[in-house]
């Protein structure tokens, strides 16, 4: 799977890595185009946090069902 999605290009070798990594890389783009402001975030502005948590999710159930397939 790290290969199909070409993690491993970007130096990152798990689906646990490429969630943290894109989660540090979206708040600090986040942060850098605030312009220096100390402001409460919208969950607008988090939108794409929650996008990773349901693409983890989705990439967790897949996981679990090929797992259940390679067991019969």
């Amino acid at each position: 799977m790290v290969d199909t999605l070409k993690w491993k290009s970007e130096n990152i070798e798990s689906e646990k890595d490429y969630l943290l990594d894109a989660m540090c890389e979206t708040i600090n783009h986040i942060s850098s185009t605030r312009d220096g402001r100390h402001d409460t975030l919208t969950m607008m502005e988090l939108w794409p946090l929650c996008q990773l948590a349901d693409y983890k999710r989705l990439l967790d159930e897949l996981e679990m069902g090929f797992e259940i397939v390679e067991a019969k």
